[in-house]
């Protein structure tokens, strides 16, 4: 307090002393990891960060993503054990810690829905997590289309691509016949639904 609000606030009988140690207050902090990995890198800052915690700060990391289940609407009114202790973890807490992995700076061509290192995308047609993506790959002789929520974010021909991510030719650029595969980054990923028509 500046010496003016010291005369003003004694002029007024009030207390200028700073306050008693017995309104320190603890904060708890609630620190939540993006990746499941038990080497992320997300997972080994939040453990630096608790170690470099000052005293009046607890922070507890997090274990409960791995249990929660997939999100139901249906539920939502009777929701699992699992998801009561995340709520409650998430009310008794002053704060709220998060370290996920970061997708902003990759190559575009990495993108959800693109021919991986050839063609990107277009972005921005996600569902917010937990919620149920609808997607439909079509692939015909050199062409691949992808249709997600009912946008089609790419269409292309991969017999015309030329330029290639890291300048490094895509070994499944120029076949025929293949398989279809799910690819994740060691986060949990769920799939419903699937199905896969030859196309005459």
């Amino acid at each position: 307090m500046t010496s003016w609000g010291a005369a003003i606030a004694s002029q007024h009988g009030r207390n200028t002393e700073p306050f008693p140690p017995r309104y320190v207050r603890r904060v708890n902090v609630l620190a939540i990891c993006g990746s499941l990995n038990a080497k992320s890198r997300n997972l080994a800052l939040l453990e630096a960060v608790v170690a470099a915690a000052p005293p009046d700060m607890v922070i507890t990391v997090s274990d409960h993503l791995r249990t929660l289940p997939h999100f139901d609407p249906d539920f939502d009114s009777t929701p699992p054990a699992e998801v009561v202790a995340w709520r409650k973890a998430l009310a008794e807490s002053d704060a709220v810690l998060i370290a996920a992995p970061e997708y902003a700076h990759i190559d575009p061509r990495q993108a959800h829905g693109s021919a991986y290192g050839m063609v990107p995308a277009a972005r921005g047609f996600l569902r917010r997590p937990g919620v149920w993506n609808f997607e439909q790959v079509t692939v015909k002789g050199s062409r691949v289309a992808v249709e997600l929520n009912g946008t089609q974010i790419l269409d292309t021909d991969l017999s015309k691509v030329t330029e290639f991510m890291d300048g490094k030719t895509h070994p499944g650029k120029d076949r025929t016949s293949g398989h279809f595969g799910f690819a994740g980054h060691n986060d949990p990923v769920a799939y419903r639904k699937i199905s896969i028509k030859e196309l005459k």
